[in-house]
């Protein structure tokens, strides 16, 4: 029998690379079936056929394999990959879908489905697997701009080059996008002409606004934030600022219905969602807080510092709806946040 420890270095660093260590429990898991001598004759040889371009024989190993263990998620994101490679992004789609649906935290999975829908041009489906990895680097937040762009989803990409812009500081990559599509759009017509005394205007009340809340005049600092806006309605500082206000002064309807109101304006915003989901929950609308708590999901990084509140108060909303499964997973996310 075959060792799968001690393989040829080509195979091994094949292996190795992005979460194809996964290879290696596919074969563990064939020696526990006892399957393994057949599995992994036919596993290597699928290996060896794709490594010399010989895609369609690889296919065929590989679907060897599934006559032995049907329901092996790494035996078929190789087969996706393959077809994908054979550009037959129907059968690559397929078969990606189900390595997916049976290893659903599997990033590399979802990043190569992805791909997969950026090369065909598909990029309502890009977004939406995208906003699901965004968590793993600026890289793919960057990436999630660059569609928005490329979809006509101008908005969206406008609303989060000023996140990222606030809190990763300027990239010259996400300003070209910006360039481009005020270029072309009307959307960005009122921020190139605004003058310099409404700029002045702006910044006077935002820091009237930081003085009175530093103070702990927060009915004084609400009324300046309001002023602030009023004159920059895309401040994503003061939407903040004051959505947060409403909270802590109790004002939940009124933070319900601000955060509501700006999540039109700025979709991916996840302060919003916080605050919009905190306020429900103290109105005592616990099916309506989870239900935008969980919109907002897509949305967050997890390196955030809001992200430990949001999954904690998420964890306690879906503990008091008895849902114990989904409260469980929330909470082992809180623990590795801390």
């Amino acid at each position: 029998m075959r060792n799968f420890l001690f393989l040829p270095f080509f195979l091994i660093f094949h292996f190795v690379s992005h979460s194809n260590i996964l290879m290696i429990d596919s074969l563990r898991l064939a020696q526990s079936l006892n399957t393994g001598n057949q599995f992994q004759d036919n596993f290597f040889d699928g290996l060896n056929k794709k490594a010399i371009g010989n895609y369609n024989e690889a296919i065929k190993a590989f679907h060897s394999c599934l006559e032995l263990i049907p329901e092996n998620p790494t035996v078929l994101f190789l087969i996706g990959d393959l077809y994908l490679k054979d550009k037959s992004y129907e059968l690559a789609e397929k078969n990606l879908n189900r390595s997916i649906s049976l290893d659903p935290d599997n990033f590399w999975f979802k990043e190569k489905l992805y791909r997969m829908h950026v090369e065909k041009g598909d990029f309502n489906q890009a977004i939406k697997i995208l906003k699901s990895l965004t968590y793993k680097s600026i890289d793919f937040k960057n990436e999630l701009v660059d569609l928005y762009f490329k979809n006509g989803d101008f908005d969206l990409a406008l609303g989060m080059i000023e996140i990222l812009d606030t809190k990763y500081g300027y990239s010259q990559f996400r300003d070209r996008i910006k360039i481009d599509i005020c270029k072309n759009a009307s959307i960005c017509k009122e921020s190139f002409e605004k003058n310099g005394s409404r700029e002045t205007s702006i910044k006077s009340n935002e820091a009237s606004a930081e003085d009175f809340l530093k103070s702990g005049d927060l009915e004084k600092a609400i009324e300046f934030y309001q002023k602030a806006i009023e004159d920059s309605p895309i401040s994503i500082k003061s939407v903040i600022n004051l959505s947060d206000l409403y909270l802590k002064t109790e004002h939940y309807r009124i933070a319900f219905e601000f955060t509501k109101l700006q999540l039109d304006i700025f979709p991916t915003l996840i302060e919003l969602y916080f605050i919009n989901g905190t306020a429900l929950y103290k109105l005592n609308k616990i099916a309506k807080s989870i239900e935008i708590l969980e919109d907002g999901l897509d949305y967050i990084f997890e390196e955030d510092s809001i992200a430990f509140n949001y999954y904690h108060l998420l964890a306690k909303l879906y503990k008091e709806t008895n849902n114990i499964t989904k409260a469980n997973s929330l909470i082992d996310k809180v623990n590795s946040l801390k």
